[in-house]
């Protein structure tokens, strides 16, 4: 429980900006103090907290310090990162299937490593994971596919933006999707939301 605590603690110091949620966590954290169940409950909801009000980020950066060899810590590091995921933004159908992926490839690590503790955390892992996987395999399924475009010659990305969305502003767009160091030279080729 310390070891869950600990890593809570430093996930919502970096990744809670609201006073109200930071305070939140504090009284979540000196319940989850407690032996038995309260306790588990209280560890449980600062894992929902963090997740609920951090961005997509904390899916990554929760599952990344997931080293633990505590489950009652893999399973609260991976509540941030299904209540994140849940939360986030997914311009394109790859992007959410990319998500979907992750999540269930990490709730399979985790079953086997939850079954020591009983049926009641391997069903909650379970019920978790599915609920994450329909969503985004149900938001999937409304996105824009992600396409390859290729030009040739190199662009400034709002006139691509121009030429594909009407829209010269979603250049910043393309730009952070396909890492250019530079909005006035896209690449020959990149990757882009059909609409």
């Amino acid at each position: 429980m310390d070891e869950a605590l600990t890593l809570l603690g430093d996930l919502a110091d970096r990744l809670l900006g609201d006073v109200e949620d930071r305070a939140a966590a504090a009284r979540l954290a000196v319940v989850a103090q407690s032996a038995g169940t309260d306790g588990v409950a209280a560890l449980l909801s600062l894992a929902r907290l963090i997740g609920e009000a951090a961005e997509v980020e904390a899916m990554t950066v929760a599952l990344a310090s997931a080293t633990a060899d505590e489950v009652l810590t893999r399973v609260a590091l991976f509540v941030v990162a299904c209540f994140a995921a849940v939360r986030a933004d997914y311009p394109t159908r790859q992007d959410a299937v990319a998500a979907r992926i992750y999540i269930a490839a990490t709730a399979d690590a985790l079953y086997p490593l939850a079954a020591p503790a009983g049926p009641d955390a391997v069903d909650f892992v379970v019920r978790l994971a599915g609920s994450v996987v329909t969503g985004l395999s149900a938001l999937a399924t409304s996105r824009a596919p992600l396409v390859r475009v290729e030009i040739n010659m190199s662009a400034p990305s709002a006139l691509m933006a121009w030429q594909m969305y009407a829209d010269p502003a979603r250049g910043a767009e393309i730009v952070r999707r396909n890492r250019v160091a530079t909005p006035m030279l896209m690449p020959a080729a990149f990757e882009a939301p059909a609409t």
